[in-house]
């Protein structure tokens, strides 16, 4: 039997090589290794933190303003690359664990550098995976709700979180965090255009139209403006926004309803608002599984998620949408890494509810079945329990450096 560990844990994974290699003899294993079950399996661990890594209202560590500015993001904040497949085997790091939920963002620049933002203690946290890097708090803001973060060309973060049932805006260009009031409602997405204008999405409940989503453009600027987009619909949840090369916005959604969720896609690629659901029909029954959403060097989207038969990958070229069945796996978060013309590789995931968590790095060639590049790695909760990744994000480098972050959710086993 299972009991849910309240709260959440954000983590990394290095694979180093082509191959997992397990450390024998490890019972239970040492934080930061794989080691080989009784069955013969490498299961690689997500260990704790040691007592003194927090604060003492058990927080992380706040940085101040001194080390929190900008940098860049040049190759050598990207730490030693290792090379493929010369000392192979996955690696673990636990960033912070005690989280408020498991709606965190975390994502990875071009340099494989992690970035995170979380709610803990109600306080908002944003750190890196840099080695000697401790999560900053963002000043006083509060927050019980999830938060949205995406990192800018210069290296500064941005973020969009809840105070007071308001929406708030805050990044860190000058060194030190500034936050803006925005509007009423729930933050949704985030994301940059070609240009460096920032563009949001937001929930906002209206007299007469109920909650719908509204686009703001430029916060925490003179050129701040709102639109609302009444011709979407009712608003969904696990919203992600992309913004193509040529200025158009893409994003898609998870529609709720009372049996069955589903995916829409919504764009002004025409050069007004449409929405259209997709033809993919997730059972309530089955949680809240996320879908991953990317948009190509050529305007098409990309949606990776599962259904009650499996995983799936769907892309829109031209007018028509096309998938590709991926295997009969339940990927509660899959992720996508996108090359110049689309996806170069995918984490598939499989579970069985409270019962297992396995993971896999595939090669994706499109049309064609996808090749695995990494064996089955099960995932586990350093007290033998069973860990749910959420959020995940992917970077795959040249010469097979491959690296995983995400929040995790445990269920840990208990007696009787």
């Amino acid at each position: 039997m299972h009991a849910v560990v309240s709260g959440a844990a954000l983590s990394a994974l290095l694979l180093t090589g082509c191959d997992p290699i397990c450390v024998n003899n490890l019972t239970p294993a040492d934080r930061g290794f794989a080691y080989k079950n009784d069955a013969g399996v490498c299961v690689v661990v997500v260990g704790s933190l040691d007592n003194d890594a927090g604060t003492e209202d058990g927080g992380p560590k706040d940085g101040g303003p001194e080390d929190g500015g900008p940098r860049d993001g040049g190759p050598e904040d990207a730490g030693t690359v290792e090379p493929g497949c010369v000392e192979p085997g996955w690696t673990t790091r636990l960033l912070d664990e005690g989280a408020d939920n498991a709606e965190m963002a975390f994502h990875f620049d071009a340099n494989g550098v992690g970035h995170y933002a979380y709610v803990k203690a109600s306080r908002l946290y944003v750190g890196t995976t840099k080695p000697g890097d401790t999560p900053r708090r963002i000043d006083e803001a509060l927050s019980f709700q999830p938060v949205r973060m995406v990192r800018d060309s210069l290296g500064a973060h941005h973020v969009l979180f809840t105070q007071n049932d308001w929406v708030y805006y805050a990044h860190d260009r000058t060194g030190t965090w500034e936050t803006h009031a925005l509007l009423q409602g729930l933050p949704a997405a985030l994301a940059f255009d070609a240009w460096g204008g920032l563009h949001v999405l937001m929930q906002q409940t209206v007299p007469q139209q109920g909650t719908i989503y509204v686009h703001g453009l430029r916060p925490g600027t003179t050129g701040w403006r709102t639109t609302q987009l009444t011709g979407l619909g009712p608003v969904g949840e696990l919203e992600q926004l992309v913004v193509d090369a040529s200025d158009h916005l893409h994003f898609l959604f998870i529609s709720k309803g009372s049996m069955e969720n589903s995916p829409v896609y919504a764009t002004n690629a025409t050069g007004v608002w449409t929405a259209e659901r997709l033809d993919w029909k997730v059972p309530t029954s089955a949680g809240r599984p996320r879908f991953q959403f990317q948009v190509d060097a050529r305007g098409r989207p990309h949606v990776i998620g599962s259904d009650a038969a499996g995983t799936w990958w769907w892309v829109k070229d031209g007018a028509e949408w096309q998938r590709q069945f991926m295997g009969p796996y339940q990927s509660y978060s899959p992720a996508l890494h996108m090359g110049d013309d689309g996806p170069t590789h995918a984490l598939v995931q499989d579970r069985d509810n409270r019962q297992f968590s396995r993971m896999s790095v595939w090669a994706l060639t499109p049309g064609a079945d996808a090749g695995s590049v990494t064996p089955w790695l099960p995932v586990e909760s350093s007290d033998g329990g069973v860990a749910f990744p959420v959020g995940t994000a992917l970077h795959v480098e040249d010469g097979g450096v491959v690296r995983v972050g995400s929040p995790y959710i445990a269920y840990t086993p208990v007696d009787g």
